[in-house]
């Protein structure tokens, strides 16, 4: 499912950059004085890196492994029926009618439980990807305060988009720049990540993506039981 995992994160950081562009220190609890500096943050960066430390990645993979569990026991039993299947004498159509109807329901249940486990696991990256972004406003509020910055933008740095696959994604990767040009100096990414207190992980490639094998396709050998 990292294909999912990796589609989850392009969206939440695409609608980060579009509803958070600028973050006023302490909004709603302290002032902010017209006069301070505006700062910069790599909201993005810091999300991603959250995202993959043990504690939030290891559950995500337990997620992972199960839905993928749950999944491969009913591919196991779509395979015995067809294979059972195809063992049935033509003499035997009545039986070979029944099984192959339930064979059916099976490969259509199969379906439905593929859908809700891709979403359940969406929806889980999400609340994650949430909570994470929560964490990192609440330290860049603390270190602007600290710092006596009044705005800060969530931006990345550079013209060179990560993900080019589609418009949307490049529209998302334009996006998280709304800021094209600033002065690194004022750039609390490094502050707010010792606020974080973790330590980067190794980013490792994308695995390639796991996804249950196809559903088995009906060929009965000559003189088998399907109808």
């Amino acid at each position: 499912m990292r294909g999912f995992e990796r589609a989850a994160a392009v969206v939440f950081l695409g609608a980060v950059a579009f509803g958070a562009l600028a973050v006023a220190t302490g909004a709603g609890n302290r002032s902010v004085q017209a006069d301070a500096p505006s700062a910069t943050v790599d909201a993005f960066k810091l999300l991603q890196e959250l995202l993959q430390t043990t504690e939030y990645a290891e559950p995500r993979d337990t997620a992972r492994e199960a839905a993928l569990a749950e999944l491969a026991a009913v591919e196991a039993d779509i395979q015995r029926m067809s294979q059972e299947l195809q063992l049935i004498p033509q003499t035997e159509q009545a039986r070979g009618q029944a099984l192959y109807q339930q064979l059916q329901q099976r490969q259509q249940a199969y379906q439905g439980m593929s859908q809700q486990k891709s979403a359940e696991f969406m929806e889980f990256s999400g609340e994650q990807a949430a909570a994470v972004y929560k964490r990192i406003h609440e330290a860049v509020d603390i270190v602007a305060e600290r710092e006596g910055y009044g705005m800060v933008f969530s931006t990345q740095a550079g013209g060179d988009l990560e993900i080019t696959n589609s418009l949307n994604a490049v529209t998302q990767g334009i996006m998280s720049r709304p800021l094209m040009r600033f002065a690194m100096e004022h750039d609390l990414t490094d502050r707010v990540r010792e606020e974080l207190g973790y330590e980067v992980p190794v980013i490792e490639e994308p695995e390639a993506e796991v996804t249950p094998t196809a559903e088995p396709t009906i060929q009965p050998a000559e003189g088998g039981g399907q109808p």
